[in-house]
């Protein structure tokens, strides 16, 4: 009698589930639909954002990832025009450009806890790592685009993005504390910021690496 209330409690569970699961599938086609066509790209980003905050969803891997390719082809898109040096937002490249990373370091962190594919996993970070340290530069960029604005917390945001590559298991592969000429600038600039804030836990938590 108890092993058949459990069957029934299965089979209800799994009916309840089905249309959720379904309705799920159908957004992440939806978004890689956009994201294969290069339009609809923020609508993308919206939706893997909601499923994500749904935590029956932190375990799948592919909203991360779809995530992660609909920001990539908004930055791929707005860098496209600064090579073809057609107008674009300085702003908004920026912002893009910060976001990527964000999204790539949550993938790389939803695959170490959730992926089932060590060497896959592997892979994709080599992958990922490679395509993002060719323009970390854009991280600093952006910190000198805002700090000639005054704008000291969007400028120290932007430069503690760039220093926070050098812990990020992502990068792990490049010891960017070894090889990163850029760092102390960004470290003394990010230093002035808190300076100018008036806020000491910024000044004391790059003066190390801002005086090298």
């Amino acid at each position: 009698m108890i092993l058949k209330k459990q069957l029934i409690l299965s089979m209800l569970l799994l009916i309840t589930q089905s249309p959720c699961v379904n309705a799920q599938k159908k957004e992440i086609a939806q978004a890689r639909t956009y994201i294969k066509s290069g339009k609809n790209l923020d609508k993308a980003e919206q939706v893997m954002n909601k499923l994500l905050r749904d935590s029956a969803n932190i375990d799948n891997i592919r909203i991360y990832t779809t995530l992660a390719e609909a920001v990539r082809k908004q930055y791929e898109q707005v860098n496209e025009k600064v090579y073809l040096k057609q107008s674009y937002d300085s702003a908004a490249f920026f912002n893009i450009a910060k976001k990527v990373f964000d999204v790539h370091e949550k993938l790389d962190s939803a695959l170490v806890i959730y992926g089932k594919k060590p060497d896959d996993n592997t892979k994709i970070r080599a992958r990922n790592s490679e395509y993002l340290n060719i323009y970390r530069v854009n991280l600093y960029n952006g910190g000198l685009y805002w700090l000639r604005k005054n704008d000291f917390k969007k400028a120290i945001t932007m430069f503690d993005a760039y220093l926070d590559c050098h812990r990020q298991p992502l990068f792990s592969d490049y010891t960017l504390s070894e090889n990163d000429d850029i760092a102390p600038l960004a470290a003394s600039r990010a230093l002035y910021c808190g300076y100018r804030m008036q806020n000491t836990s910024i000044v004391f938590k790059n003066k190390e690496l801002a005086l090298k």
